[in-house]
């Protein structure tokens, strides 16, 4: 039982590590999901969990659900710092904050990212991958093919 919990601790701390893992050197290509005018792209968290993600760049500051919290086995800290946030046009929210690295396709950004269900009647949708991430990156998304391609900007 001590093998499994070590290799979970270790699992952990390594993406810990990563959490300032630069972006790619170069661009990368991902599929995406359009559902009417809605963007989906497959995420993947803390290096090991995926996550179907809404690409929002009218959001501030990339969310997660509660829920992706609880898979992630990583809970709020008390006392986490806090901040408001613009959700897709609706009125700020004061949401905690927990640093995750988040990856899409080989562009990763270590992100002070927001916890709050923005849509609790979708449970398939792990969050919003927000301004905070994108503008990182120069984003061309390509309905017709149906993917989004992302190139670094220069730091």
């Amino acid at each position: 039982m001590a093998l499994p919990r070590a290799a979970l601790v270790l699992a952990a701390l390594l993406a810990l590590l990563r959490l300032s893992a630069p972006a790619s050197a170069g661009p990368t290509v991902v599929p995406i999901e359009v559902v009417g005018n809605v963007i989906l792209v497959q995420a993947t968290v803390n290096g090991a969990l995926r996550a179907m993600l809404i690409v929002d760049p009218g959001t501030s500051t990339t969310l997660i659900t509660p829920m992706l919290m609880l898979r992630l086995g990583q809970p709020i800290p008390l006392g986490a710092r806090r901040r408001e946030v613009s959700i897709m046009g609706e009125p700020t929210r004061d949401v905690p904050l927990v640093r995750i690295l988040v990856q899409v396709g080989d562009a990763r950004e270590g992100l002070d990212v927001g916890v709050y269900d923005a849509f609790p009647e979708a449970p398939e949708i792990d969050g919003l991958l927000g301004a905070d991430f994108l503008q990182r990156f120069r984003v061309t998304l390509d309905r017709a093919a149906r993917r989004l391609t992302l190139t670094p900007l220069s730091r």
